[in-house]
């Protein structure tokens, strides 16, 4: 008789822990650095200033600000996650504004070159996506950050 109260008990505990669990989601966070709009290399007629717009372009490529983050979430309890993804999200935001700075003095400094100009809008973003809700009607991805800035030289 105490074997099968023994046996009820681990039964009824594993029925209850069963109850318990939550629905899992797979996450995608998704951190998205890149040019919107841009001045092509070659528009610029003075090859100094070609040549400084291509090491911007490539100062900001070094910052490899993209990342893909994928978890598995429980019960669409996000919050946690969002937390440690903005936090990665403002540490390398706080790069990309120390380059965009540096590099709007430094075209402060450049001086006039006739016939040249060069443009580049750059956005950074984070966003949530959950491809199980990719189904649901005007389902789009959370944008959970957004910074975005334009360097121009004229």
């Amino acid at each position: 008789m105490k074997g099968w109260k023994c046996f009820c008990g681990l039964i009824l505990a594993a029925s209850l822990f069963a109850s318990c669990e939550t629905e899992s989601t797979l996450t995608t966070y998704l951190f998205y650095f890149n040019e919107e709009d841009y001045t092509q290399p070659q528009e610029i007629g003075d090859p100094e200033i070609r040549a400084f717009y291509l090491d911007i372009r490539e100062g900001f490529a070094k910052l490899q600000a993209n990342d893909t983050w994928q978890i598995v979430v429980f019960g669409h309890n996000f919050g946690p996650e969002d937390e440690k993804a903005v936090t990665q999200f403002q540490n390398t935001l706080a790069a990309i504004k120390e380059s965009e700075a540096k590099y709007r003095k430094e075209i402060g400094e450049l001086g006039v070159h006739e016939g040249s100009s060069f443009h580049v809008k750059y956005v950074y973003r984070l966003s949530r996506d959950v491809p199980a809700d990719h189904h649901s009607s005007g389902y789009a991805p959370s944008i959970l950050q957004e910074y975005s800035f334009e360097l121009r030289y004229d």
